[in-house]
């Protein structure tokens, strides 16, 4: 299985249109749909994150530079130039993510409507739908969680979990 990080890249070259056929091919298997999904997401979080730093940064320019008088405003005026070109090309690939987004959910809800495995199990749905709903929510997972999505794919990572050390976090 690939690293989560490897797996992140992708999706973000994927965007990008700096990927294989196969790597295209590979992240849209059925059993990497919610994995996609979850990345992009996060691709979205993650520019949202960097439109509000660029705006707390021409905030803080604002304050530092507008007491410099001449020098100043002409500083300023560069570091809004180069804000908005950071602005512009962030909200660019943004748009191209969502874009995708669109993509994965319209290639989930056609493999909904002629799923395969019309006999898969409920507890198998559930645990998708955990998944989906607690990313959908920004819910940071705990370790359980983890485990129970890892089970998606035949991994048992129950063993590795501490639960002695866990029962202790919480009574903290």
């Amino acid at each position: 299985m690939m690293s989560d990080e490897t797996f992140a890249r992708l999706v973000a070259d994927d965007v990008k249109n700096r990927v294989t056929d196969e790597q295209r091919q590979y992240l849209r298997l059925s059993e990497n749909r919610d994995r996609w999904m979850i990345n992009i997401i996060a691709l979205l979080r993650n520019l949202d994150q960097q439109v509000r730093d660029i705006e707390a940064h021409e905030e803080r320019d604002r304050e530092i530079y507008g007491t410099l008088g001449e020098d100043g405003i002409r500083l300023l005026a560069e570091a809004q130039a180069a804000s908005d070109e950071r602005r512009k090309k962030v909200l660019r690939f943004r748009y191209h993510v969502e874009k995708r987004l669109d993509e994965c959910e319209r290639i989930n809800i056609a493999h909904d409507d002629h799923d395969t495995e019309p006999d898969r199990p409920i507890l198998r749905r559930a645990i998708e739908k955990h998944r989906e709903m607690t990313e959908q929510v920004g819910i940071n997972p705990t370790e359980i969680d983890t485990a129970l999505w890892a089970s998606l794919g035949g991994e048992w990572k129950f063993a590795e979990i501490d639960v002695d050390r866990l029962s202790e976090e919480l009574d903290d």
